[in-house]
């Protein structure tokens, strides 16, 4: 009796910690079950006590007696719908629906360079990873803003669209590679091209958002040249753009996958 009443009551527990009230005030209404529950055998023995005064003498088969299975079942059906029309009233609201929500926020494009230079080991353990790190650090920092990827080096492409999902976002750097573009060079043109137009992909009914900032993780050498027009454009757009360096003034060797053979040592602006 002690483990199904222990049952019943985790049961319970856990079906309010789950479940959302529209008036949950009327749960309280709960209470006077037992008080219910005593009116009912009040009224049981009441009844009883007038059969026995109006059959004065009366036994065995002719004297009416209460069947107590039909008086248990009637008090029990009568508890539950008392109890179902409380929970009713109280409102449950089990599950989920999509509402619109508006929050303000900040759009951050991060342009993250993929070149093969960004596989030198100045900074450890190489500075790819360095910068996947970064953008780990910077998610955990911007709960509420969106955050779109790019990849580039001798071309650009978006890897993942702007999204408040940062879980999506990690899962995406799980997929940085120098091996995703076959291009090979650093078009930071390109990048900053790409990220505006991820940026001015929203629509209406997006989060609305206070500024736009592209951040740019390379290890800082631009191979095509068109940058200057790159940046009067982000200069119109009024974008922010932020400049991360990865890489330290001594430089270091870029490993080329064939054994412990090594491209010449890569130097670049400390990050």
């Amino acid at each position: 009796m002690s483990a199904s009443l222990q049952n019943v009551s985790g049961w319970w527990s856990n079906f309010l910690s789950q479940t959302d009230w529209a008036r949950g005030q009327a749960l309280l209404l709960l209470l006077v079950v037992p008080f219910v529950v005593y009116l009912l055998v009040l009224a049981n023995r009441r009844l009883k006590y007038r059969l026995d005064r109006v059959q004065p003498g009366v036994s065995g088969d002719e004297k009416i007696e209460l069947s107590q299975v039909a008086r248990r079942l009637k008090n029990g059906i009568f508890l539950a719908a008392f109890v179902s029309m409380v929970l009713a009233f109280a409102g449950p609201r089990i599950g989920w629906r999509w509402i619109e929500a508006h929050q303000t926020g900040v759009d951050m494009v991060v342009a993250v360079d993929v070149s093969k230079s960004m596989l030198a080991e100045d900074l450890s353990p190489n500075r790819l990873e360095r910068a996947r790190r970064l953008i780990l650090d910077l998610l955990e920092e911007s709960p509420g803003d969106r955050v779109g990827l790019v990849f580039f080096a001798g071309a650009a492409f978006l890897q993942c669209p702007l999204t408040s999902d940062h879980d999506a976002v990690r899962s995406f750097l799980d997929q940085l590679d120098v091996n995703l573009i076959p291009v090979g060079g650093t078009n930071l043109a390109e990048a900053a091209h790409e990220s505006l137009r991820a940026l001015g992909a929203g629509g209406e009914n997006d989060v609305k958002t206070s500024s736009g900032v592209i951040i740019i993780l390379s290890d800082g050498e631009d191979h095509e040249g068109a940058i200057k027009q790159a940046v009067n454009e982000l200069n119109r757009a009024s974008v922010k753009v932020l400049t991360v360096g990865l890489g330290t003034s001594a430089g270091g060797p870029v490993p080329d996958g064939q054994g412990d053979h090594r491209l010449p040592i890569e130097r670049k602006a400390e990050a």
